[in-house]
């Protein structure tokens, strides 16, 4: 994790942990960088539906990557079951500088309402310590484009402020 302009701009350094849910296993902790947040937009959807639309963004966001199902070896090696999965910020590095969002459709065929939902689930501020452990209360990070994959294309939205409204290139 030596300092470089991406990795101090972009760079959300944390430690993983997964625990099951049941026993309580925990699989020994990993140390990465993530330099964005990929979000298929069909998780973000699911966790949005599966918190009657209550939800804000940033538990969506966390809501996509702190959840997984598989077998477990110690209670349950023949059916997969609920695992938690925490990101903790490294206390020794600070939050990025710029916070990345990656929004992918696991679908080819992406419609104008799927797009029109996610713009009206993205908020113009994100709180990063709502969605990664460890980091400092009232992180903000102002929203201003996401890059957004289907199929094998990408896309910009970007905010347009003069307009108020979100706009695709």
């Amino acid at each position: 994790w030596k300092g470089s302009v991406v990795s101090d701009t972009f760079g959300i350094h944390v430690t993983e942990t997964t625990e099951c849910t049941q026993c309580q296993f925990q699989y020994p902790s990993h140390r990465f960088t993530r330099f964005f947040q990929m979000v298929p937009f069909e998780l973000w959807r699911e966790s949005w539906l599966r918190s009657g639309g209550g939800s804000l963004p940033e538990g969506l966001l966390k809501g996509t990557y702190n959840r997984e199902y598989r077998r477990c070896h110690k209670c349950s090696k023949d059916e997969d079951v609920d695992f938690e999965v925490r990101h903790n910020l490294e206390p020794s590095r600070p939050p990025p500088g710029c916070f990345a969002l990656l929004v992918q459709w696991l679908a080819g065929d992406v419609s104008s309402n799927d797009i029109a939902t996610l713009l009206d689930l993205m908020p113009l501020t994100m709180d990063l310590s709502l969605v990664v452990s460890n980091v400092p209360p009232n992180t903000p990070y102002r929203l201003r484009c996401m890059i957004c994959l289907y199929g094998a294309h990408f896309i910009i939205i970007a905010f347009n402020p003069t307009v108020f409204q979100w706009v695709q290139y």
